[in-house]
């Protein structure tokens, strides 16, 4: 897995983690006082309820009140046992809260590009090849090395860095990037595709290791803009017309104010149709 993939999650499970506790301890507050206990006697179950007074500190125990609950309490027998759960369940947040959070104070992303910027005596000379482990599958690594005929226009654009220091064009690409790379999933970034008199640039054109069977990835992430939708449609249609289409050899994958990015969405599909 990718150290900013793997970043990435944590951030979206302390915001999930914290919208929980948020909630519970909303809860709490509704709850009635007091706590619930069970008892057995000679087989039998008999629930009470405990409420507490203040705490005496001449006395090494808190003093407290128990009444019995018969069959006929079972709406407050409910509500107490609940607001146990609610209680365990906050203690549990609050921790993994704080786990999260230290996580990513301390922990910092690997990414080549970064290191190597860094470095104040290698200015003007080449990156080094990061060993991404694709070695092993000759060619496969040939296949990832193949300089493209055409390059894609607007490399301007490119102006967003992938774990493994790639540019690209948008956040939500380099988080498909992550993923596929955090499963070992061979990819190439808008390597040319030539289609009757047109050559497209395919967000990911992608090799399943199992059967070396080639896929493409387009990822429509601005699906609220009128003119996007017709270019994208366009882009569709033009794959279809040469027997690339959607759930066979075409993935697509859509972005908009009412559809945001899913990390989980994405991992999904890497995982059903890629790995």
């Amino acid at each position: 897995m990718s150290s900013r993939y793997l970043c990435d999650r944590v951030k979206e499970e302390l915001d999930v983690t914290r919208r929980q506790h948020q909630k519970l301890s909303l809860a709490l507050e509704k709850f009635p006082e007091g706590s619930l206990c069970r008892k057995r006697v000679k087989g039998a179950t008999y629930h009470y309820h405990y409420t507490y007074s203040a705490r005496d500190y001449r006395k090494s125990k808190r003093p407290e009140r128990q009444r019995y609950l018969p069959d006929s309490a079972n709406g407050l027998k409910s509500e107490l046992a609940q607001k146990a759960f609610a209680l365990r369940a906050v203690k549990l947040l609050e921790r993994n809260i704080a786990a999260a959070e230290s996580f990513l104070a301390e922990y910092k992303p690997f990414s080549p590009t970064d290191i190597w910027n860094a470095l104040p005596c290698v200015a003007g000379l080449a990156a080094p090849f990061i060993s991404t482990g694709n070695e092993a599958d000759q060619d496969i690594l040939q296949w990832l090395q193949t300089p493209p005929a055409r390059e894609a226009p607007y490399p301007e654009n490119l102006i967003y860095f992938a774990a493994s220091g790639q540019k690209m064009r948008s956040k939500s690409e380099t988080l498909i990037a992550s993923i596929l790379e955090s499963h070992a999933v061979p990819f190439r970034y808008e390597a040319d595709l030539a289609l009757g008199s047109r050559t497209i640039f395919p967000d990911f054109t992608i090799m399943r290791r199992s059967d070396r069977r080639v896929f493409y990835w387009e990822h429509f992430g601005m699906m609220d803009d009128e003119g996007y939708r017709k270019a994208a449609a366009d882009k569709l249609a033009h794959y279809s017309a040469y027997e690339i289409r959607p759930f066979e050899q075409l993935i697509t994958t859509y972005e908009s104010k009412s559809q945001p990015f899913d990390t989980t969405h994405i991992d999904r599909i890497v995982r059903t149709l890629l790995v």
